[in-house]
């Protein structure tokens, strides 16, 4: 890999496509920022603490999900390599806001309990092989800094019935930005995330 792209100094194959990072200049990311702490230590290698996350890494990432993954259509291949193909439309379902009667919360569910103690005990409970300290420790980095979990509370802030459900826009851009970064992502920004009464 050593083409590099002059609009975005991207490093590529030596076949690849001029446009195929940037468009030519037409799209421009931000930079990714270092991750805060406690991240920054969980990712570091250096801990006990750091080396069982990163082994456990899907674990904590089903933690905090908030869709599940689903296909019109699922064609499987057997062999030395197994794999999948997905024939159709891809979507993530969300699900009821509030879990049913006499149901725990899960998954996006968790994240409108009230009590962050009682959303980590939640997440350390319905996860096998998870530390309960650091569910707790990325729960608060995604508290502090995540822009759709403060939406997510602002909404639980504003849902005064149990009769809800969410919209949402996919066609909608925030100001801004570019049409196509968003287009392969359920987003929950601007407008996007409308809770109205049914």
């Amino acid at each position: 890999m050593n083409k590099e792209c002059r609009f975005c100094g991207v490093l590529k194959w030596k076949e690849e496509s001029a446009g195929m990072c940037c468009l030519g200049g037409e799209v421009a990311l931000p930079s990714i920022d270092k991750p805060v702490e406690p991240l920054k230590e969980l990712f570091s290698h250096e801990t006990d603490e750091s080396r069982r996350f990163l082994k456990n890494i899907r674990k904590y990432n089903t933690c905090f999900h908030t869709t599940s993954f689903g296909v019109n259509n699922i064609v499987s291949m057997q062999g030395f390599c197994p794999t999948f193909t997905i024939q159709g439309q891809i979507y993530h379902t969300i699900g009821s806001l509030l879990p049913a009667t006499n149901t725990q919360p899960k998954f996006l569910q968790v994240y409108f309990m009230g009590d962050k103690e009682a959303q980590v005990n939640r997440r350390s409970e319905y996860v096998q092989g998870v530390e309960r300290n650091t569910v707790q420790k990325i729960q608060e980095v995604l508290h502090d800094h995540n822009i759709l979990v403060h939406e997510f509370k602002m909404a639980k802030d504003r849902v005064t019935s149990d009769n809800y459900k969410v919209v949402i826009h996919p066609d909608r851009v925030p100001r801004g930005e570019y049409e196509r970064r968003f287009s392969q992502y359920v987003f929950f920004m601007e407008k996007s995330f409308v809770l109205s009464s049914l």
